[in-house]
């Protein structure tokens, strides 16, 4: 049971690659140094066989060549997630309040313990937590949520709601399903909300809502709390902010402005917007807003274009994928296409400056394969490539 949007990515399989800014260990390449060009993650960690050894499984960096093929892949502001052909669900990146769900190695790809032999079809990831949405509908959460221990860092700059909507602020370091809430098709997260559409078309969401995030009147939500929209077929979030599409091509807004991807004069939107109509697709990025409507490509954001802003393609955009400072598309002609930083960024040291602000075709021999799935939420990038 998932979205037409999710049944996309199904079918063909392929590699892991990734790049960008590797600070946060994201990249899944044991360092944290950045990447120009998309490399394989060929690493990951090797699983208990069975109890017993499961009982001692302490040794670090017990590790194994990555055999396992990838139908999506999600990048989060400090870490990764990956779904394999199997519906296994890997992550790796930063480990802070125990989001990844495996105590090894972070720099790898590590199996998500808790739900070794559940079958996952979607994973959102928040800035401390993760998401994720099992075949039958279930959502489960684990990480930060609300719960400071008195880490004096958190205490003064974590927001007073996390992302996992189990009914407390309570942090925790296994996956847990979200009670009373089902027929769950698709999942989506910011930095600490998370949203879920389910089968007959209503949105839920919970989390903090300081920005306005949550598209309700109220200063947060421990558990999914009902949107007042209807026949809604896709969603999307990063950061402060959320977006939906319904079924009539509607696609509503709403949360922090900060970059103009809201496509807006107002700062912030606390009840969903209707921004356009006619649209097919959207996906939403930390500081970016992308739409495809009558095969025409717009955006909003960047600090750049406050208003939906048409961008004329040589070819129908059919996967999108945007982040802070960049946007990017795979084409029907097979072509990728971006603005920003995806096939220019210099490194130095740790970051990276991003150039060029118009779009432009990948460069020759840039992916080694046909593009499956495409992933770049916020300062680094994802995908799943074709052997």
């Amino acid at each position: 049971m998932i979205s037409k949007f999710l049944s996309r990515n199904y079918g063909k399989v392929g590699s892991l690659y990734t790049w960008g800014n590797g600070y946060h260990t994201n990249l899944g390449h044991d360092d944290e140094m950045p990447c120009l060009r998309p490399k394989k993650v060929e690493t990951t960690h090797r699983v208990p066989s069975n109890m017993q050894e499961g009982s001692n499984y302490h040794l670090r960096r017990t590790t194994q060549p990555l055999k396992a093929k990838f139908k999506i892949v999600k990048t989060g502001m400090l870490h990764t997630a990956a779904i394999s052909e199997t519906g296994q669900l890997y992550t790796f990146g930063n480990e802070s309040y125990n989001k990844l769900g495996f105590l090894d190695n972070p720099m790898i790809p590590g199996r998500v313990l808790g739900l070794i032999g559940i079958n996952v079809v979607d994973v959102a990831l928040a800035l401390d937590s993760t998401l994720a949405l099992t075949d039958n509908g279930r959502v489960f959460t684990w990480g930060y949520g609300g719960e400071t221990n008195g880490n004096l860092y958190a205490a003064l700059f974590k927001e007073e709601a996390g992302a996992l909507g189990l009914g407390d602020l309570y942090n925790y370091s296994v996956p847990t399903a979200i009670p009373n809430f089902e027929d769950v098709i698709q999942i989506e997260a910011g930095f600490y909300h998370g949203l879920g559409l389910t089968k007959n078309g209503h949105v839920y969401s919970w989390g903090n809502n300081e920005f306005g995030e949550l598209g309700v009147e109220m200063e947060f939500a421990k558990s999914p709390v009902k949107i007042d929209l209807e026949g809604i077929t896709k969603i999307s979030a990063a950061a402060n902010y959320s977006v939906a599409l319904n079924n009539f091509g509607d696609v509503w807004v709403w949360g922090r402005n900060h970059y103009g991807q809201l496509g807006v004069k107002e700062e912030k939107l606390f009840k969903p917007y209707k921004l356009t109509t006619g649209a097919r697709d959207i996906e939403a990025g930390e500081g970016c807003l992308m739409i495809v409507k009558n095969n025409e490509l717009y955006l909003a954001g960047l600090r750049e274009f406050y208003e939906l802003t048409h961008f004329p393609t040589q070819s129908v955009p059919i996967k999108l994928s945007c982040g802070d400072d960049h946007a990017e598309f795979v084409a029907a002609n097979g072509l990728v296409y971006a603005m920003g930083g995806l096939f220019s960024e210099k490194p130095q040291g740790y970051f990276f400056h991003k150039r060029n602000s118009n779009f432009s075709e990948a460069p020759a021999g840039f992916f080694t394969g046909k593009i499956l799935h495409l992933a770049g939420k916020y300062n680094y990038h994802a995908a799943v490539l074709e052997d």
